[in-house]
């Protein structure tokens, strides 16, 4: 039986150089393919779309913070609907109040919504319509030139786009909602209090979750093999893949496209995710934004516009599909019902494999045992490395916990740290252990383990398992037909490097894709791909004269990686670091105090804040907190009156009403009401929400005018009330800051950046 690094495989270390050469091309093409589209420019003809015109809003709309209660959210309002005005649309504002239930059941989000609808009238007087969905406020301290200032100027330069065409035959309505980042109210404005005027829609929403790269399909509504067939016909540049929305179902995540998904429309949902760093963040400005991506939003939206326009949106559910992008933006569609037959190809393919080879007596079974056992061992000790070199990155670097999952402006240099560790090992182990073992059983092994896989993921991630199946599949196929050839020695090279393709063009896209989603809190999945992409490229490593030189250049990846990345972990004006400090006013004591959210106590920040404390109370006493605070001297700040007034009815139970008025400029309150029972009226809209004695109950609200907000208890029980109310308003005033802010630093967003706080409790 011929050795499978014996002196006859030495003479063709050069060719085998050469096939892994081909597979890193090949690798480097497939990330290209995924590339967003060329921005075109401000003189492109006027029926198509143009990034650059679209631009033009930005720089307006991202010129400051849209967060709700803000001037800047009522001016970005204005420009909007006198544009969809002038534009020619029926254009109108749903002006109303809306709640909806908290993540924990024990507390209601609630806000005045103001969603700005524009519908562009078709000719086919149809019950039909398209609903081209962004949201147009911020979170604070962002100007949201991507999230999601580029969905809103996208669906502006379409609607230029399309009044510059032919008429349509479907309504197309532009929904702006508001309050997105406050709890998706608007979306469940819409979807619960808006008249239904048609009876079928189909609903395209456009989110971001960084300034660049290209837009993805990531989520679709249920039963969607029509919604899938029909993006892939018109969005000209259609990415999408049905493992994304497999993992986002299981990820704590929503978007505007939830509350129609649940309500039972049919859609999709589409963001970027590249320079996540950005994303609610005050780096998102006009200037960082990729034109590329907002041209991707464009041309995807007018085109599906114009092929929905041709379709009846009366029929639009179909079986679910499992569909993919082989390269670039070709799609890939079938029945879901064929992944399990195509699964048990792979087995079938696997036990033809492993005859044929076993046959030409090329197979011993302990040698394949050696190879799975081999890979796995290879495998969860790359994953050890990655662990460490996290631990140690993230102990090196402190300050990258002030970011979402640690990805700080440098990451993309930590991912060859990750990809070499993972090439360094596959590339040493295997070469010194498997020095004996033959082309076959490698493969056999490496099959078995890859085989064993897919059964989990089919459990978990059904419609994703496309992912192992497809490389796997062709694998065995074409190596299969290699054990036919008489010819195989001379072969050999051309057909292991030809099975490897498929794997190499599906995989690494969403390999890197898992990673710049991910970055630093999760690397794992990427190394796991990268794993078995190396995994199926083993005969090519293995016959290398040197696999050490593989190893030695993985190391130099390595180096580089850490070297660049410490290059540019410091904090500057570019790269600025994202703080969180607020003000906080407990009049009920009299005391005052800064506090913050960050894990990370920055030099700067450690001037307001040097101890953890539960001294800021934000949450009901009975939950409690632990927050990095300091003193702070105490600036009299007026607290919202709270009015009370009890009414018997003729049944014998007790309204009990509250009227709790701001004094000043507060954007939010969060009421927690311990000892009420009963029933729950918000601003005169009756929640239908049951209130117990226990645990405290909060309600938060915002934006909040003048008019403040009304509270009304229905119950047989007359008993005081403790209530906990906290305001919110924006913006720390710069004499407070006794040092000033560094031009490295940047306010967090959300609520605890560059806020002042005031809490009271009122016993009624």
């Amino acid at each position: 039986m011929p050795a499978y690094y014996d002196e006859s495989m030495k003479k063709n270390t050069f060719a085998y150089a050469i096939g892994l050469l081909l597979l890193v091309v090949a690798g480097v093409l497939s990330l290209q393919l995924n590339q967003p589209p060329t921005a075109k420019k401000r003189s492109s003809p006027a029926d198509e779309f143009s990034a650059a015109r679209a631009f033009d809003h930005l720089k307006i709309l991202a010129a400051h913070p849209r967060s709700a209660g803000s001037s800047f959210h009522d001016s970005a309002r204005l420009y909007i609907f006198n544009y969809c005005q002038q534009a020619g649309l029926q254009t109108e504002i749903q002006d109303t109040v809306v709640f909806r239930m908290a993540r924990n059941g024990q507390g209601i989000i609630g806000g005045r919504v103001r969603n700005i609808i524009a519908t562009l009238k078709g000719t086919g007087n149809k019950n039909q319509q398209v609903l081209v969905m962004a949201h147009y406020d911020t979170e604070p301290n962002t100007p949201g030139a991507t999230d999601d200032g580029a969905g809103v100027v996208a669906m502006l330069e379409t609607i230029r786009a399309l009044r510059a065409s032919s008429p349509l035959l479907h309504d197309v309505t532009f929904l702006f909602t508001d309050l997105e980042e406050a709890g998706l109210l608007g979306a469940e404005a819409y979807v619960t209090l808006f008249p239904i005027r048609y009876e079928n829609t189909v609903v395209l929403n456009y989110e971001s979750r960084g300034n660049r790269g290209a837009a993805l399909a990531f989520e679709v509504s249920e039963q969607n093999g029509w919604m899938v067939r029909q993006f892939s016909q018109g969005a000209p540049h259609p990415l999408l893949n049905s493992l994304t929305y497999e993992i986002y179902k299981h990820l704590p995540n929503d978007t505007d496209f939830t509350p129609f998904r649940k309500k039972g429309y049919t859609g999709i949902n589409q963001a970027n995710i590249g320079g996540h760093v950005n994303y609610h963040s005050m780096t998102d400005t006009p200037e960082r934004a990729d034109l590329r991506l907002i041209q991707h939003h464009g041309d995807n939206m007018l085109g599906m516009i114009r092929h929905l326009d041709t379709q009846d949106l009366s029929t639009t559910r179909l079986p679910d599909v499992t569909y993919f992008n082989p390269a670039g933006y070709w799609l890939w569609i079938y029945p879901s019902f064929l992944n399990l037959p195509l699964i048990i190809v792979c087995g079938v393919l696997f036990i033809s494999f492993v005859y044929m080879a076993g046959k030409k007596e090329r197979i011993r079974i302990w040698k394949v045992v050696l190879v799975a056992v081999v890979f796995i061992v290879t495998l969860l000790v790359s994953l050890a490395m990655g662990w460490a070199a996290t631990k140690l990155i993230l102990s090196l670097y402190p300050h990258y916990a002030n970011f979402y999952h640690h990805d700080f402006y440098n990451s993309g240099n930590y991912l060859f740290v990750y990809v070499g560790l993972t090439v360094m090992v596959f590339a040493l182990v295997p070469a010194w252990i498997l020095r004996s073992i033959n082309t076959f059983e490698t493969i056999t092994g490496i099959a078995f383990v890859l085989l064993a896989l897919l059964l989990p993921l089919y459990a978990y991630l059904p419609s994703g398992s496309f992912l192992i199946y497809y490389p796997l599949g062709l694998y065995l196929l074409v190596n299969t037909g290699g054990i036919l050839l008489r010819d195989y020695a001379d072969r050999q090279i051309f057909l292991l490097t030809l099975s490897i393709f498929p794997a190499i063009l599906l995989i690494l896209p969403v390999a890197h894709m898992v990673y710049i989603t991910f970055t630093l809190d999760l690397p794992y999945g990427t190394m796991l791909l990268t794993g078995i992409l190396l995994a199926l490229a083993l005969p090519l490593l293995i016959n290398l004269k040197r696999p050490l030189v593989v190893s030695l250049f993985a190391l130099v990846c390595v180096l580089g990686g850490f070297l660049f990345a410490h290059r540019h972990s410091a904090p500057s004006s570019a790269t600025p670091l994202r703080v969180s400090l607020s003000y906080f006013l407990d009049a009920d004591t009299g005391k005052a105090y800064w506090f913050s959210a960050d894990q990370y106590q920055a030099p700067w920040l450690s001037n307001f804040v040097d101890a953890h404390s539960d001294s800021v109370i934000l949450n009901p006493p009975s939950v409690g907190a632990s927050w990095l605070t300091g003193p702070a001297p105490f600036n009299k700040l007026p607290a919202s009156t709270v009015e009370h007034s009890v009414d018997t009815l003729a049944t014998g139970e007790h309204v009990r009403t509250l009227l709790i008025k701001p004094q000043r400029g507060v954007v939010s309150f969060r009421v927690f009401v311990e000892g009420a029972e009963g029933t729950l009226i918000v601003n005169q809209q009756d929640i239908n929400w049951k209130v117990t004695r226990t645990p405290p109950h909060f309600i938060l609200f915002r934006p909040i005018g003048p008019e403040g907000l009304t509270l009304s208890f229905t119950s047989a029980i007359n008993e005081p009330l403790n209530i906990l109310i906290i305001e919110r308003s924006y913006g720390i005033p710069e004499e407070w800051l006794h040092v000033k802010k560094p031009e490295e630093v940047i306010w967090s967003t959300g609520d605890y950046g560059n806020a002042v706080f005031v809490k009271q409790t009122v016993r009624l």
